[in-house]
């Protein structure tokens, strides 16, 4: 018996248990904004609890991860991804269904992005796994006990800081293919960029999590969860590089 799998299972079942009890309203089936913290905490822990469940069903299929990703499907994928995540970014709590839907396949596609590294370097994904929730927990307890440090103004440096990141990054891949650099030149000196900005998105999302529980008309607790597993995930994505 697969108990990584199983223990992964029940966290979600559980998860499920609690999100119906605390989150939602029905007649119409939709979020409500009682308990609006923990609901999008909640969701960010069925968020991990699916990824992980991905992952070990992925390994429990014994899938070739040469072919998973040979050809055009690396790239198939991460189109796909981009699509789903910008449905769900677009779209309304209210198509209830729908939204979970495309949150789940999303969740699924992040699995099997993060399968290779967990195949390939399963001790640093360990250790990068506990180091991002060891960060992840100081940076939410810093934003929950000192909110006011924490400003809507810094939205638009880190989204410029952000944007600046993947030109980076996308540049260096280029020159690197046309053989004008090293291909691993600068991807630490990027891991330690991306750990530090994503760091602050945690911060300032993390306080959108406060404003929004204060100001809640229109809950939509996947939108929120989902921030900050993706800030979570370029965190630990950048511990793994530098760790290599």
């Amino acid at each position: 018996m697969n108990y990584k799998l199983l223990s992964s299972s029940l966290s979600i079942v559980l998860a499920i248990f609690l999100i119906g009890h605390n989150s939602l309203s029905f007649n119409p089936i939709r979020f409500h904004c009682p308990n609006y913290i923990l609901n999008s905490y909640l969701y960010l822990f069925l968020s991990i609890a699916i990824l992980a469940s991905s992952i070990l069903s992925i390994e429990s299929q014994d899938v070739n991860i040469n072919k998973l990703f040979a050809g055009n499907s690396k790239y198939l994928l991460l189109i796909l991804s981009l699509m789903i995540i910008f449905g769900l970014v677009s779209m309304s709590p209210k198509y209830f269904l729908t939204k979970h839907i495309l949150w789940i396949m999303f969740i699924i596609l992040l699995g099997v992005f993060l399968y290779p590294i967990y195949k390939e370097k399963r001790s640093i994904f360990y250790q990068a796994g506990l180091t991002t929730v060891a960060i992840i927990t100081a940076l939410s307890f810093l934003a929950f006990m000192k909110p006011d440090l924490i400003k809507d103004s810094w939205f638009m440096p880190l989204f410029i800081g952000l944007i600046a990141l993947i030109v980076s990054q996308i540049s260096e891949r280029l020159l690197a293919n046309w053989g004008i650099i090293h291909a691993t030149k600068y991807n630490k000196l990027f891991s330690y960029i991306a750990i530090g900005l994503f760091s602050l998105w945690t911060l300032f999302d993390t306080k959108q999590i406060i404003k929004n529980a204060e100001n809640c008309v229109n809950p939509d607790y996947i939108n929120q969860s989902l921030d900050v597993l993706l800030d979570s995930l370029n965190i630990f994505t950048g511990i793994v590089n530098i760790s290599e």
